[in-house]
């Protein structure tokens, strides 16, 4: 009785359903535990606060000689706190069941303690073998996803270095074609320039017909080789008095005539020339006899110009056996121009062949 004065006491300020369940625990322990069997769930919040404030209150009522009935109460109340728990505590509610002499019951919870805890005890390495094989599944997820990452990384930067490559090549290109663009450039000028000094040194700039100088060396090419070979020196008669009366334009007009006639009469625009001054000279691969006539073609179609009016006088002289060297052809022809300048000018005069003595005459003088 006096553990009941206790507890009313000490649980004036509580709820009438705890108060109520507390004293049906000490009168009645057994209904009390029968009701609780056959609704474990009725009140369950409200005897939860009980069983906290008994289990704070056993202390102070340990002094005090308790009734077996009170005690089986809380044995009662233990149990059915223990009902809500896990595998360890059925192993209470089996020894509190036989200490209240419920052995069937206890026996009962003894076994299903044991099925448990063998359930338990099985379940628990498969519940550690499925927790390491999800730790190690997000290990090598996490592994995964931080090679993935790497090799992102690594392709980024591969991305990188080919588009700076490709940069660094673009650019190489580009002054590649620029440095092959200016080498064209200069090439062409350069090309420009030669031909433009080789026209200058080869041809002459007021007729465009091969000068002196190109016209020694392809006539000694052409003399290296067998064959008939005739030459014609012309001039123009009088080519002074036409700059005295008309003035240099005239006889640069003059010139200009004679070269159009010559590219249009002669029969090998390569050994034809402008010789020096008024002088022009005609290399022909024909007979001396035949070129003689066509020299005289020429200077009748010269004297029909006009703008100005002009007359030329030419020396034919063809190759013998006497001439040693070029310059003995050159020389004779030329010879051959001044006898026709002697003989009055505006004719054709042809160059003998000399013969063995007068070469011998000529050597000893």
């Amino acid at each position: 009785m006096a553990l009941a004065l206790l507890w009313i006491t000490q649980l004036q300020a509580t709820p009438s359903l705890q108060e109520e369940a507390e004293w049906q625990a000490v009168r009645d322990p057994v209904g009390y535990l029968r009701r609780l069997d056959a609704h474990p769930q009725q009140d369950m919040e409200e005897l939860d606060k009980a069983l906290a404030l008994l289990t704070q209150r056993k202390p102070t009522v340990t002094d005090h000689q308790m009734p077996d009935s009170g005690w089986h109460a809380l044995n009662g109340l233990a149990l059915y706190r223990t009902g809500h728990f896990s595998v360890s505590s059925k192993a209470l509610q089996a020894r509190l069941l036989a200490d209240q002499g419920r052995y069937p019951e206890a026996y009962h919870a003894l076994i299903d303690y044991m099925h448990d805890y063998k359930q338990h005890f099985n379940q628990t390495p498969s519940q550690h073998a499925a927790a390491f094989q999800a730790e190690m599944d997000l290990a090598r997820s996490e592994a995964s996803n931080r090679a993935l990452q790497q090799e992102n990384e690594r392709q980024r930067k591969q991305l990188l270095h080919q588009q700076s490559a490709r940069n660094y090549q673009l650019v190489l290109v580009g002054l590649l074609a620029s440095a092959l663009l200016l080498l064209g450039i200069t090439t062409h000028r350069l090309h420009r320039s030669s031909r433009h000094l080789y026209k200058l040194a080869t041809f002459d700039q007021l007729t465009d017909l091969p000068n002196r100088r190109a016209l020694l060396e392809r006539l000694a090419t052409r003399w290296q080789q067998e064959g008939t070979l005739t030459l014609l020196i012309i001039d123009i008669d009088h080519f002074k008095q036409i700059n005295d009366r008309h003035g240099h334009q005239a006889g640069d007009r003059a010139i200009q005539l004679l070269a159009r006639e010559l590219r249009s009469w002669a029969p090998d625009l390569q050994l034809v020339g402008r010789w020096g001054g008024e002088e022009f000279l005609v290399a022909v691969p024909l007979p001396a006899e035949d070129c003689w006539h066509l020299a005289e073609q020429l200077r009748q179609r010269i004297a029909l110009l006009d703008n100005p009016r002009m007359t030329i006088s030419t020396g034919v002289a063809g190759r013998s056996p006497a001439d040693e060297r070029l310059g003995q052809l050159i020389h004779r022809a030329d010879m051959a121009m001044y006898q026709a300048k002697r003989q009055g000018r505006n004719q054709t005069i042809l160059a003998t062949i000399p013969s063995a003595q007068d070469e011998l005459a000529s050597s000893v003088a």
